[in-house]
């Protein structure tokens, strides 16, 4: 009773204060459905990533010098999604070959005739019109400052080649051919090859051989020589001239002027083995 006397007198009260509570719960029941979903709603399922294209290029490239005299530049081509449609090889910026269905090129140092620190470029031409270049450099052995001395021995001469190369460079000693020597039977003798010091980054050498006339009649000799090294394919020519004086035996034995009829091709090979 006291309840319902309550509420007839204080009417308007009640009647604001239902309509607060109920405001309220409208409310927070609005909040629950319309942030809930949001705060509790997964990510759609994502989107797989596109792949991305692979990249064509030039993967590897070196130069090597060979023995044989030979310059071999080999390559690796990575191919993405532009394919290649040229290939091509320079040096100095002078094209030496389309190797496009190659993956290496040998130069013969005879043809080519490399030396010193060489540059190589090799550049691709992909479909999509771009060009890739990568570049390599290698050392080619040069023989430097060629000069000859000769010495008067007993029995001939002694003939040093001297020479001049860059110190990384493995330089074989040089063979000796005579040329023009005419029938003579000449004796040619490695005696050795040493190395008469530095200058700066270079090694000064000289090779000696010795040409025995012996058993020849005494006169004048001459003939021309070359010094080849067959490993860099250089070659140097010079001329040789001696007199040769033989002490005649007590026999007296007669002896025939030398034959000086020319030949124009090598007779002689000098032997490098110790």
């Amino acid at each position: 009773m006291k309840v319902t006397k309550f509420l007839k007198q204080n009417f308007m009260f009640v009647l604001l204060l239902s309509i607060i509570v109920c405001v309220t719960l409208g409310l927070g029941i609005y909040h629950l459905l319309t942030s809930s979903p949001k705060e509790t709603q997964s990510d759609p399922t994502p989107t797989p990533p596109k792949e991305s294209e692979t990249a064509t290029e030039i993967s590897y490239l070196s130069a090597d010098f060979k023995s044989g005299n030979t310059v071999r530049v080999s390559w690796t081509i990575t191919q993405g999604e532009a394919k290649v449609s040229a290939l091509e090889l320079y040096c100095n910026e002078n094209k030496l070959a389309d190797v496009t269905s190659l993956n290496y090129f040998e130069m013969p140092l005879g043809v080519y005739q490399f030396y010193g620190n060489v540059p190589f470029t090799l550049q691709a031409t992909l479909d999509n019109g771009e060009v890739l270049s990568k570049n390599v450099q290698v050392q080619i052995p040069k023989i430097l400052s060629p000069r000859q001395e000769i010495t008067h021995i007993d029995d001939g001469v002694e003939v040093t080649f001297h020479y001049k190369y860059y110190e990384n460079d493995a330089i074989e000693v040089p063979k000796l051919y005579l040329m023009n020597s005419g029938s003579a039977a000449w004796q040619v003798e490695f005696v050795s090859n040493v190395q008469e010091g530095k200058e700066g980054i270079y090694v000064n050498a000289a090779a000696t051989y010795r040409i025995r006339a012996e058993g020849l009649a005494s006169g004048s000799y001459g003939f021309d020589v070359r010094y080849v090294f067959e490993q860099v394919a250089q070659s140097f020519n010079d001329r040789v001239e001696f007199v040769y004086e033989r002490v005649e035996s007590s026999e007296g034995d007669d002896h025939q002027d030398p034959d000086q009829e020319e030949n124009d091709t090598p007779n002689e090979e000098a032997s490098t083995k110790d």
